[in-house]
């Protein structure tokens, strides 16, 4: 987050894709054990909607807020976002 070496890019993307690689696979098979077996279809559906609906707008607004801001506020207003998602995943 503080980098200034492209360096420290490389590994954030790095980091960033293998979490992907780990993370995206393993979220319809946790959505199918989790929702209910006439329901199914439907969980995985709103998932797949809401993953797309994130993807649409998440590029121009995160480039709003580095235009107006910085990346530093950026990154941290997605760590607050996921953290959150966390959170509202776990009580749920």
């Amino acid at each position: 987050m503080f980098s200034q070496q492209y360096i420290g890019f490389m590994a954030a993307i790095v980091l960033l894709t293998l979490g992907e690689m780990f993370v995206f696979p393993a979220i319809p098979a946790m959505i199918n054990a989790v929702s209910p077996s006439h329901a199914k279809g439907s969980y995985q559906s709103f998932v797949n909607m809401s993953s797309t609906l994130g993807r649409a707008p998440g590029p121009m607004l995160g480039g709003v807020v580095v235009e107006q801001l910085s990346y530093v506020y950026l990154y941290l207003a997605v760590i607050v976002l996921m953290v959150l998602s966390v959170f509202n995943f776990t009580i749920s």
